[in-house]
C-alpha cells in the first residue's frame, strides 16, 4: 500500500488537498503532519512535526511514500529557505520516492521557492506553481460591501483553494509526466468580480484597496493576467471561475 504525507495540513489549502485525497482514497494510507495538538481530520493518522524541527520531519516522514510538500506560510526568504531545505533533506534522508511541491506562480522571482525547486531537481518531484487564491478576493469584497480597485479593466487570472486541493491530490496520486505545471484559473476582472458578489465597483487609489494594495500595480501591469491550460489538465475538468467561487462562498454564508 502506498503512504501519504500532507504537510501544512490544518492551512487553508494543505486541509483542502487532505480532504480531496481521502475523499478518493480513504483515510487510511494518509498521514496528516500537524504543529501541536491540532487534528485536521477525523480518521486521519496525524503526526507531530514542525519545519524548524528537523529531527521531527524526519521522523513523521519514516515509512512515507509519497509527501505533499505545502510550502511554508512564513514569508522572510532566509528562514523560508532553511525550513524548506529541512524539508527537502528530510524527505531524502527517509527516502520518500515522489515530492510534490506547492510553489508559486513567479517563483523565479523568489528566493525561497527558486532555492526549493532547485533543491528537488534530479529527484522524483511536482512542482505546482500556484496563482493567487480566488477566494480571499470575494470573501473581502462580501466582508466591505464593495470592490474596491485600482486596476482599471486588467485582467488577472486566480484559481480557487478547492481547486488547488483537488489538483495536488491527484498530482501525488498520480504523478503527471510533466515535472512543473503553472496552475492558473479562468482570467476575470474587477467588474467581473463585482457583478458575481452583487457590490458596487469603487476606482480607488492603491492605498485604499485593502490587503491587496501591494498587488494593484502588478494587476495593472498585466504581470497576473494569463491563465493557462495546466489546471483544468490535471483536474480532467475546467476549474471553477470567478461566479463559481462567489456563489459557492455565498451559499455556505447562508447555512
Amino acid at each position: 500500500m502506498t503512504t501519504y504525507l500532507i504537510t501544512g495540513s490544518t492551512g487553508r489549502l494543505g486541509s483542502a488537498a487532505l480532504r480531496a485525497l481521502v475523499d478518493r482514497i480513504g483515510p487510511d494510507a494518509v498521514t496528516a503532519l500537524v504543529r501541536g495538538g491540532g487534528h485536521p481530520l477525523p480518521g486521519v493518522r496525524a503526526v507531530a512535526g514542525d519545519y524548524d524541527d528537523p529531527a521531527s520531519l524526519r521522523r513523521a516522514l519514516d515509512g512515507i511514500d509519497r509527501l505533499l510538500f505545502v510550502s511554508s506560510p512564513v514569508l522572510e526568504p532566509s528562514i523560508r529557505t532553511r525550513q524548506h531545505e529541512a524539508v527537502v533533506g528530510a524527505a531524502r534522508d527517509a527516502r520518500v520516492e515522489h515530492v510534490v511541491y506547492t510553489s508559486a506562480r513567479g517563483a523565479q522571482h523568489d528566493p525561497a521557492h527558486s532555492a526549493t525547486e532547485a533543491a528537488l531537481e534530479g529527484r522524483s518531484s511536482t512542482i505546482l506553481r500556484n496563482t493567487l487564491y480566488t477566494e480571499p478576493w470575494v470573501e473581502e469584497a462580501v466582508a466591505v460591501g464593495a470592490v474596491r480597485s485600482s486596476a482599471g479593466r486588467a485582467m488577472l487570472a486566480t484559481a480557487s483553494i478547492a481547486d488547488l486541493g483537488d489538483a495536488a491530490a491527484i498530482a501525488l496520486l498520480s504523478p503527471p509526466r510533466e515535472r512543473v505545471l503553472e496552475l492558473r484559473g479562468p482570467s476575470w476582472d474587477f467588474g467581473d468580480l463585482a457583478a458575481a458578489v452583487g457590490a458596487p465597483l469603487e476606482d480607488v487609489p492603491d492605498e485604499q484597496t485593502g490587503p491587496f494594495s501591494v498587488l494593484f500595480p502588478l494587476v495593472r501591469a498585466g504581470a497576473l493576467a494569463e491563465s493557462g491550460p495546466d489546471l483544468a489538465d490535471l483536474l480532467g475538468r475546467q476549474p471553477e471561475g470567478i461566479a463559481d467561487v462567489a456563489a459557492r462562498i455565498r451559499d455556505a454564508g447562508t447555512r
